[in-house]
Parts: C-alpha cells; sequence; structure tokens
C-alpha cells in the first residue's frame, strides 16, 4: 500500500509526506527504559499472589518478600537464626529476603526459579515432613543394600584389628581373605588408613554409650594407672566405675600420653579422658565421688598428689581408695621381710620359679623332652610360668600351682637331664 500512494503522488505531481524513520532494537530498548523511568508506575497486582504462593506485599513500606526464603535465611528463621549451612550465606542478603521494589512479573518469576528459593523449599519441605518421610531420608534409604554390607564386612573387621591389638596393616589382607571366601567386599576403602578412620567411627560410637550411661549415674569413681608403651612413652590409662539400678559398671575412657608423670600432669590426663561430646566436664565433677589408684605418692600425697588437686578443685569429699592388689602385695612383702627365715625361703622359691621358667622357655628341646615326660606319665600338660615383670602375688600363686601340677613330670625330666649330664666327659658335681 505505501508504494501505491507512492505513485499516485508523482502522477498527480505532489511531494509525498516524510516517510517515518524506524527505530532500531537499541532505541526501541532505551525508550521503554525511558517510559518505565519516567511515566510508568507499577503497583502490586493481588493476582500475582495466585501464581506465587509464597509471595508476601508489606503495604507498609510497599515491599515485596519471599515466605519461605525468610523462614530459612532471614529474620523468620527458627530460633533467630539462619538454619542453614554456611555454603547458603550468600542467599542472606538476597533482594526477596531484605524486600523487593521491583513490581515487575519477571522478576517474581526469576526469584522463583532461582537455586536459593529452590533450596529454601527443599529445607522447609523437609523439616515439615515425618520422620523417614524427608528427601534425604528416602535418599539415604534407597541407597544400595549392597554398599550396606560391605560396609559392614569392613567395619567388622576394623572392629577384631581394635579388639586384638593388631597392625592396621592386616586390614588389607583380612578383605582379601573375605573375597576369597566368596564375600563382596569391594575395592574401596581396603587400605590401613580407612581402617583407623572406621576405628575411630566405631570409638565415637561406644564412647557416646558410656555418656549415656553415665549421665543416668548419680555417683562416679575413677580408676587410673600408669603405663609406658612402645616408644617409651609415659601414657596415662583412665576407667570410670558407677553403679546404676545395682548393676556396676566399669569403663575403659582414655589412655592420655603425659608430658610429665607429676600430679599435674596425671591430673589433667584424667580430666582430658572424662571431656566428653554432650555431657559437659561440671556435670561430670558434680558426681565424682572416688578414686582409686596404686599407692605411689604422686597419686596418694595429701598435699601435692592427684588426690589433693581433686580435692583443692573439685570436692574434698571426693576418697582416696588404694588398689588392693598394690596393698595386699605391699602387705605381703612386708610380711616376708619381718621374718629371716621366711625370707631366705621365699628367696629360695622365688628362684627355683624363674630358673624354671628360663630353663623350659628358652630351650625347644627341653620343652619337647617335658612335654614327653607328661605323656609318659599319663598327666595333663602344666608348663611354667613367669614370675617375675608385674610384682602381683597372684603371678606368683599361679606360677607355684604350675608346679605343683606337674611336679611328676619335672622330676622326672630333670633327673634324666642330670643323669645325661653325669656321664658326660669332664662334668663334676
Amino acid at each position: 500500500m505505501g508504494g501505491f500512494f507512492l505513485r499516485m503522488h508523482r502522477f498527480l505531481g505532489i511531494e509525498p509526506p516524510p516517510q517515518k524513520k524506524l527505530k532500531t532494537p537499541e532505541e526501541k530498548r532505551d525508550g521503554n527504559k525511558l517510559y518505565d523511568k519516567e511515566k510508568r508506575v507499577r503497583s502490586f497486582q493481588p493476582s500475582w499472589q495466585t501464581a506465587f504462593s509464597w509471595l508476601i506485599h508489606d503495604q507498609s513500606n510497599n515491599k515485596l518478600y519471599c515466605k519461605v526464603c525468610r523462614s530459612v535465611y532471614g529474620p523468620l528463621a527458627v530460633n533467630g537464626k539462619k538454619t542453614v549451612s554456611n555454603k547458603f550465606s550468600k542467599y542472606v542478603g538476597g533482594t526477596f529476603v531484605t524486600g523487593s521494589s521491583n513490581f515487575k512479573r519477571g522478576c517474581l518469576s526469576d526469584h522463583d526459579a532461582s537455586q536459593g528459593h529452590k533450596d529454601a523449599q527443599t529445607y522447609v519441605e523437609n523439616r515439615r515432613a515425618k520422620p523417614g518421610e524427608s528427601s534425604a531420608e528416602k535418599c539415604l534409604q534407597n541407597l544400595n543394600q549392597a554398599a550396606f554390607d560391605r560396609l559392614s564386612i569392613l567395619f567388622r573387621n576394623a572392629h577384631a584389628i581394635a579388639m586384638h591389638s593388631c597392625s592396621f596393616k592386616q586390614f588389607v589382607w583380612l578383605a582379601d581373605l573375605d573375597e576369597e571366601k566368596g564375600l563382596t567386599v569391594g575395592k574401596t576403602y581396603r587400605n590401613d588408613k580407612q581402617c583407623k578412620i572406621f576405628i575411630k567411627a566405631i570409638a565415637e560410637v561406644e564412647r557416646q554409650k558410656i555418656e549415656d550411661e553415665l549421665r543416668n549415674a548419680k555417683f562416679i569413681s575413677v580408676l587410673c594407672d600408669g603405663s609406658v608403651d612402645v616408644s617409651v612413652t609415659e601414657n596415662e590409662v583412665v576407667y570410670t566405675r558407677f553403679c546404676i539400678k545395682g548393676k556396676v559398671s566399669v569403663y575403659f575412657v582414655g589412655m592420655q600420653a603425659l608430658s610429665r608423670a607429676n600430679a599435674p600432669g596425671i591430673y589433667k590426663a584424667i580430666m582430658d579422658s572424662l571431656m566428653f561430646k554432650h555431657m559437659p566436664i561440671t556435670d561430670i565433677e558434680k558426681k565424682l565421688v572416688g578414686f582409686g589408684s596404686d599407692g605411689a605418692s604422686v597419686n596418694t600425697g595429701k598435699h601435692h598428689g592427684v588426690i589433693a588437686l581433686f580435692h583443692q578443685n573439685i570436692s574434698t569429699s571426693i576418697v582416696m581408695v588404694h588398689c588392693m592388689a598394690h596393698a595386699l602385695e605391699l602387705a605381703f612383702k612386708k610380711s616376708v621381710k619381718s621374718s629371716p627365715q621366711v625370707q631366705k625361703v621365699y628367696d629360695k622359691i622365688y628362684s627355683l620359679l624363674s630358673e624354671l621358667f628360663s630353663f623350659y622357655h628358652t630351650s625347644s628341646l627341653q620343652t619337647h623332652n617335658l612335654k614327653d615326660s607328661f605323656t609318659t606319665l599319663g598327666i595333663s600338660e602344666a608348663f611354667p610360668h613367669r614370675v617375675g615383670g608385674t610384682r602381683w602375688v597372684s603371678h606368683l600363686n599361679g606360677a607355684l600351682n604350675q608346679v605343683w601340677k606337674g611336679y611328676k613330670a619335672f622330676v622326672f625330666h630333670l633327673t634324666q637331664v642330670a643323669a645325661a649330664l653325669r656321664y658326660r666327659p669332664g662334668y663334676r658335681w
């Protein structure tokens, strides 16, 4: 039609009107911005709340908010705190959290599709869901059962290594052995470092059980003793003892390396071992009524011992209990030394038991011949026990019982040994 009118104007000799100049896309966009800024007045449309159920319009300051995002990232969060992890902290200052003055529908659509809004919706849904119905719990429930079975085998192997004080290196060949037996272990987590992680996880669970029982106990006692490991480091081994409804329980709660084996160092090691994840140390201190250890002055000293620190820092009512095994050992030693004749007999018996143990323990040939003596006489085997090392009366008693049980075999075999030595060239009585 434009070309027709142009030809008509030329036929009639009339100057055609000037053509309207078309605007470029950039000019149209700039014009729309200018119109929005200076002429167009945008306002809240109630229909938006139907399309976007999360939308809140505050008429007092004429701003738009997101109810979901404010409940998770903003001032409406539970307990007045942000309830999401730090990786979502960037959403805390979001436009629809602090208030938006942009009344464009497109801005609402952009927020509805944003990742921060989706994360907030997921969090709110999981918080309102019944136990076992949240997306996270359903994800765990849908994990492959075979993966749980594989981890169960590895955890049992790690637990066995810890219970039998074996090297973490054995964790690898235990997994290989399981595969040879037809069990599916998988290729992951099969190294000594992962074994350490498994054992640590098991220990945390077991320690939590101890903590739960301690919380129900009315009174608690602490037992400790020193020990030196293979690296010649002094350690303090700590146990706790308590009673709940007539049931007495004793648990190992820690082994702490000592910087110095003095009273403050031992006291610190004990208190560090009693530090639990959820139970405050003050609750432990309120229930502490007894402290048991050996008779060393570093523990029993009234002025500078560990018990003195317990009295100074916690309560003067804490009772010091001397280890009965140590007390019995000291009483036995004192009674032996009280009579020279008894001391002489004791020394002979102790020397006999020690030499008898060394004679058979250091010679596989003599041990084999002793076994033949037991077989010949038709009595049960009873080999000598060590009486040195830790000084316990029970060790001495056990060694005497072994000699008494196998007395006939010992005499029979030692008689043969003496006879063989008697006819050796150069032998002298």
